[in-house]
């Protein structure tokens, strides 16, 4: 699990710009380059804490990789979180 925050005060995903996003995918392959995540899931959290579960007012996204020979691993339930 990686946390990923937006280095700038953002509440919302039409606050980045071109730049923004071409930077927020570099990050991503490298981190799939350098840890090698072939498989996962990406959340991004935005707008109103109340209405996202966040508990942070800011943008940020999180990539999540399951290990599957884990003890606990258990992948009928896959990833639980709250969405909204």
């Amino acid at each position: 699990h990686i946390l990923c925050v937006y280095k700038d005060h953002v509440e919302h995903t039409g606050k980045i710009n071109e730049e923004g996003w071409k930077e927020i995918g570099e990050i991503i392959k490298k981190l799939e380059e350098e840890r090698g995540i072939g498989y996962g899931t990406m959340l991004m959290r935005f707008g109103n804490v109340k209405n996202t579960g966040a508990t942070v007012p800011h943008l940020h996204f999180q990539l999540i990789q399951s290990d599957k020979d884990h003890k606990d691993y258990e992948p009928e339930k896959g990833l639980w979180t709250r969405i909204g």
